[in-house]
């Protein structure tokens, strides 16, 4: 899931619109950070991301909650992109009807959409597509404070289904077979260099130059490839004896 684009408008702190362009305003980078003063909605956007998906927060507040005061309606709106789809899920509560009395009972309104394609939210929803329930997502992916620890200390049982929907084991298990047809790929090309350079066709000075340059940038590669490969193994490896040994304690 790659987050695209968030629009706020009239929610708690962020009463007016807030427009964030994650693919604009990044420029590419993948890592980045919310800064700010205490009360100035570094965490109300978070929760906005959350409402946007599963249409509630953490926090469990009646939609009208949401919606900042002084303000007769509160939206979010959220583009993301999973697999090459990119999907917009919709969130608007309005506490005032079209006459401009205060609604009893106001109902949020959902919508979500597929390439721009509306889908009926009785049937499709963003946790479908996420493939996580909205407390597997606070737990994993918008970690609100002093939440982390409920994931560390949640039982095995809880934990494993988690780290399985993230992180299959067939994955994990895939890295070093894939490295391998990597080296291998790389050796042979290698093995070709060397025997043009030692014994083939005349060579320009440019193309042996090249030649040797290329032969030098999979040898590089290669002892990376190989490093990681061990690393990658490594860290299957402790990750199998936590489990087996976190099964046993459970089942004993």
């Amino acid at each position: 899931m790659r987050l695209l684009r968030i629009e706020i408008e009239g929610i708690t702190s962020l009463k007016d619109k807030l427009v964030i362009d994650f693919e604009k305003d990044l420029e590419g980078e993948d890592l980045f950070a919310i800064t700010g003063p205490t009360g100035s909605g570094k965490s109300t956007i978070l929760n906005c991301i959350s409402i946007a998906l599963y249409y509630k927060s953490h926090k469990d507040l009646n939609p009208e909650d949401f919606v900042s005061l002084g303000a007769k309606r509160g939206r979010i709106v959220l583009d993301f992109e999973i697999n090459g789809d990119r999907y917009t899920s919709l969130w608007e509560c309005a506490l005032y009807g079209v006459r401009g009395t205060r609604l009893k009972d106001p109902k949020p309104i959902k919508e979500f959409y597929k390439n721009g394609t509306p889908l009926d939210t009785k049937v499709y929803s963003p946790e479908q597509v996420i493939g996580l329930d909205e407390d597997q997502f606070q737990k994993t992916v918008i970690i609100n404070q002093g939440k982390f620890s409920d994931f560390i200390t949640s039982p095995f049982k809880d934990r494993k289904i988690l780290l399985e929907k993230i992180y299959t084991t067939e994955n994990i298990t895939s890295f070093p077979s894939f490295l391998n047809k990597e080296i291998n790929k790389l050796n042979d090309e290698k093995a070709l260099l060397e025997s043009t350079l030692k014994g083939g066709l005349p060579l320009t000075e440019e193309q042996y130059k090249k030649n040797t340059h290329r032969e030098t940038e999979i040898n590089e590669i290669s002892i990376k490839q190989e490093e990681e490969k061990k690393y990658i193994e490594l860290v299957f490896n402790n990750i199998k004896d936590v489990v087996e040994n976190a099964t046993k304690i459970n089942e004993s």
